[in-house]
């Protein structure tokens, strides 16, 4: 899932959020939104185009990203 754009945002994913900016690699949109938080700190999202997936989150009062990459399946 390296190819394709990610799209990181400002401000939470059901509400209006800001699109602070589009990079090519996931590395790169991590990297990107560690930096606006440290300039301007928030809750910020990033989501990769192809899919239109949430696949990290950082939220102003945790800090803490949270990653997803689909839905979690029980294997037996």
């Amino acid at each position: 899932m390296n190819d394709g754009e990610y799209l990181v945002f400002n401000g939470k994913s059901h509400e209006r959020p800001l699109r602070v900016g589009t990079v090519r690699r996931r590395e790169r949109a991590n990297d990107l939104m560690y930096r606006m938080y440290a300039r301007m700190p928030g809750d910020y999202f990033i989501r990769y185009s192809h899919t239109n997936e949430i696949v990290a989150i950082l939220e102003r009062d945790s800090r803490a990203v949270v990653t997803s990459r689909g839905p979690d399946f029980d294997i037996f």
